[in-house]
Order: C-alpha cells, then sequence, then structure tokens
C-alpha cells in the first residue's frame, strides 16, 4: 500500500500524539488539556530532523523508536485482549468467554491484573481490547472480542479499558470495523464499501456513550490490511463513533 507525504505525516502524529499522552498516563498525572497536547505535538514536530521524522515510522520489534534528544519516550508495546504475549505470561479467560459474565466490574479486574503483568514486563500499551462485532463463526480470532452484541461488546470493552489504565497502562482499542475473518489477511484485498452500514454500528460509538473518551481509550487501531479507497477509514468511524 503506498504511503503519501500527508500520511506519514499524519502517522507521525498520531504516534506523537500517543507519546505526548503517554508521560501523564504513566506517571499518574492527570490528564493534559487536548489544546495543550496538539500545542506540544506541533511544536516537536517542527523540531524534529527528517531523520526523526522517518524514525518513527519504523520500529524495533513491537516497540517504537525513542527520541531522547526532545524526550519521547518509546511505547513499549504488547498483545494482548487475553493476556500478556510476552514471554511467559499469565492465561486469562477469553474475552468472549468474559463476556459470557455480563459483568462489567469483573472484566476491569481483569483488565487490571493483565496491566500490572504488563507493566512487570516493561510494556507500556497494551494492544486490547478487541471490540470486532462476530458476524461470521469463521472468523478465527472471534475469541479475542466480546461476542455478537455492540451494547454488550461496547459495556465489556469499558471495564476492560478502565481496568488497564487504573495502572497507569495505555490500552488500544482495536480494530476499525469490518475485520471479521483471518483468511487471507496477509494478502487479500478488501473492499470495505460492501460492507453495509449497519454492519458499522460498531462498539466505538457506545464506548464513547459509555463515558470513554478519545483520550481515555487511546487511539483507534486499524485491522484492515490493504483497504481499498472507500468511505469507511474516514467517514464512517469518525461519523458513527461521534469523533
Amino acid at each position: 500500500m503506498k504511503i503519501t507525504n500527508a500520511g506519514a505525516l499524519a502517522l507521525c502524529r498520531t504516534l506523537l500524539l500517543i507519546a505526548v499522552f503517554s508521560p501523564a498516563i504513566l506517571l499518574g498525572q492527570s490528564k493534559p488539556a487536548s489544546a495543550g497536547i496538539e500545542g506540544r505535538v506541533n511544536e516537536l514536530i517542527g523540531r524534529m530532523t527528517l531523520d526523526e521524522k522517518i524514525s518513527l515510522l519504523a520500529g524495533v520489534g513491537f516497540d517504537t523508536v525513542e527520541i531522547k534528544r526532545l524526550g519521547i519516550p518509546a511505547l513499549r508495546m504488547t498483545d494482548g485482549p487475553a493476556g500478556v504475549r510476552t514471554g511467559q505470561s499469565m492465561s486469562f479467560p477469553s474475552p468472549v468467554a468474559l463476556a459470557a459474565t455480563f459483568d462489567p466490574q469483573m472484566v476491569y479486574g481483569v483488565g487490571k491484573a493483565i496491566a500490572q503483568e504488563a507493566k512487570a514486563k516493561d510494556k507500556n500499551v497494551l494492544l486490547a481490547p478487541c471490540v470486532n462485532i462476530q458476524r461470521t463463526p469463521f472468523g478465527g480470532r472471534n475469541f479475542e472480542s466480546f461476542g455478537e452484541d455492540p451494547y454488550l461488546a461496547a459495556r465489556m470493552a469499558v471495564g476492560y479499558i478502565k481496568g488497564v489504565q487504573s495502572e497507569n497502562v495505555i490500552a488500544t482499542v482495536k480494530h476499525f470495523a469490518a475485520y471479521s475473518l483471518r483468511r487471507c489477511r496477509n494478502i487479500g484485498r478488501f473492499a470495505a464499501d460492501i460492507v453495509s452500514p449497519a454492519a458499522c454500528r460498531w462498539p466505538p460509538n457506545l464506548l464513547n456513550r459509555s463515558g470513554m473518551d478519545s483520550s481515555a481509550s487511546s487511539r483507534w487501531n486499524c485491522g484492515m490490511l490493504r483497504p481499498e479507497p472507500c468511505a469507511m477509514p474516514s467517514s464512517i468511524p469518525r461519523t458513527n463513533a461521534g469523533r
């Protein structure tokens, strides 16, 4: 997939937004004002060299590159929805099993425990929770999300996110939408405009209505490898998710 200059700059901005926000999260400070974050990001971009900007487009394993000169920390990421995927770690019940409890407070405790283990492994970003709606029984990652019902999935995800971030670890909601199949995920092309608008009334818009704002739920993580040009990456998520 071709990456334009505008796309590369947008990616840099996203990584910087998270990196600038992460010290407040990781140090347990109160959330900075959005205007302050945007101003800080713009200032940092203006001070970055071309090589530093390019370095943010790559990384090492699951980590971004630290830019010590400007105080930009590395984001040290790990999966995932059912436990930390770094070395030996605890295997927690799968999210679809957690959803069957209908107990967001219990899911809060699971998110908190996973975050504690992530910190013990020197990770500060958890690539979870997964909120894809199960629209087919053939989805190989169905167990990682919270089932078929958007409202239930949203309530479970809110509990999970609040539990994770109570330990000052950043949660990452994934995936954008229409990511229900694993077959040919690395080679197939995906025409998102074949998905009906009803299928895109997905949990992120309910997350916002449930008291999770854009900072608390971090950034939506796109799960489509090679999306065709269509309305989904811009109009549907931003409109339906209230962003």
